[in-house]
């Protein structure tokens, strides 16, 4: 009975990653892609954003163009200007999450363990997409 029950969880967890791969619509993995655009900016100031991302959970989340659980890189930096406010703003919405009132119902999870510095890298990434950064 155990053993079924067992078998039966692990053929629906690999139901769910290979449904989540297949909706992806730009065929790659968020994280494959974030990584590649990270290499596009290794000589950029915004490179140590792409790469934190990458290292972390934002793409369980995020994907670069398509809305996920959670709104596309891309949709965030068209949403919010770049500017002191909106980056203190993001940052404290990544370290401490969010309530899920601006995108949509969903509940952004907490990072407390990242750095303020390392979060502000992150969204100026973001902002760079937009190429509306300070």
């Amino acid at each position: 009975m155990k053993s079924s029950l067992l078998l039966c969880m692990v053929v629906l967890m690999y139901a769910c990653t290979s449904s989540a791969v297949k909706n992806d619509k730009s065929g790659t993995d968020s994280a494959d892609s974030l990584r590649d655009m990270g290499g596009g900016y290794t000589d950029s100031q915004y490179a140590k954003g792409a790469q934190l991302i990458v290292a972390n959970d934002c793409s369980t989340c995020h994907k670069l163009n398509d809305t996920s659980v959670g709104p596309s890189y891309m949709d965030i930096s068209k949403k919010y200007h770049s500017n002191e406010g909106n980056i203190d703003n993001l940052v404290n919405e990544i370290i401490k999450g969010s309530n899920g009132f601006v995108w949509g119902k969903n509940k952004m999870t907490p990072h407390p363990n990242l750095q303020t510095t390392d979060a502000e890298e992150i969204v100026k990434f973001i902002f760079s997409l937009t190429n509306d950064n300070p």
